[in-house]
């Protein structure tokens, strides 16, 4: 019995270190590709600067954005740089988290890390680039020059204006990775597309609740989020109708070929 215990105790051990050695790997090669990302877009953080501050030029025309502390420009294009390599270093991040979970995986899943990680890098990029080009410029105009007047003049401080920004549009492409994240639970067994639709009245509830959080209290920028969320959500369902679709069709064949 204890040498039974014996030899089974350091095969499992084994197996935690080879998990963890594995960990270890894709966290290194995920912060070489961060890292060089970073080196990349620091070289060119004043064109990445320039090209960030268009929609506040698009919104408030003459703003000035100031800088308030000694450092304040310096850690403010180092941040730019960080959050500019991390979006390049992205699909490579994404890539190892696949590839880490991939072990536990049947074959026919693995073939999917490749499609997965362009379609969730596709994602958050539309997401981002949505808030760029559409809700950043309005929550600009809402929130500053929907409180200026001839008292109060609108004045941005370049730190505040840089983070806001990248959180953002960091914020937005996360959000848009909610259909793959429910398509990936509903490979799994854990969500049904007939039972999303069924649901379909209380996400739009909530899909507004969240807008109101989130958004300047008017309707308008609500809709702005909220709108987006909900179509987010008849996404997913659509594509996990397509892949149970095909998932029948695939078992069908199977079923066809058998002697």
């Amino acid at each position: 019995m204890a040498e039974a215990a014996a030899g089974t105790r350091p095969a499992a051990r084994t197996s935690i270190m080879g998990h963890l050695e594995e960990l270890r790997k894709r966290l290194v090669y995920s912060s070489i590709a961060i890292l060089g990302g970073f080196f990349l877009c620091y070289s060119q953080v004043e064109k990445i600067f320039a090209w960030l501050v268009v929609p506040l030029k698009q919104a408030l025309p003459g703003t000035p954005l100031v800088m308030i502390r000694l450092t304040e420009g310096f850690m403010t294009f180092l941040k730019l740089g960080l959050w500019a390599g991390l979006l390049l270093a992205l699909p490579v991040v994404l890539y190892q988290i696949w590839a880490f979970v991939a072990p536990g995986l049947y074959r026919n899943e693995r073939r999917l890390i490749g499609p997965l990680v362009i379609m969730s890098t596709v994602l958050f990029v539309l997401g981002a680039a949505l808030t760029y080009y559409y809700a950043l410029p309005f929550m600009l105009r809402y929130l500053m020059a929907g409180y200026s007047s001839d008292e109060v003049k609108p004045m941005l401080a370049v730190s505040s204006y840089v983070s806001s920004a990248c959180a953002a549009m960091a914020t937005a492409g996360l959000i848009f990775q909610i259909p793959l994240l429910m398509l990936l639970l509903a490979r799994m067994g854990i969500l049904k597309a007939q039972h999303l639709a069924k649901n379909r009245k209380y996400v739009f509830l909530v899909s507004f609740i969240v807008g109101a959080v989130l958004s300047p209290p008017d309707v308008f920028s609500q809709c702005l989020v909220s709108i987006p969320l909900f179509l987010l959500f008849e996404v997913s369902i659509w594509m996990i109708r397509v892949q149970d679709l095909l998932k029948r069709e695939r078992t069908a064949a199977q079923e066809e070929a058998r002697p």
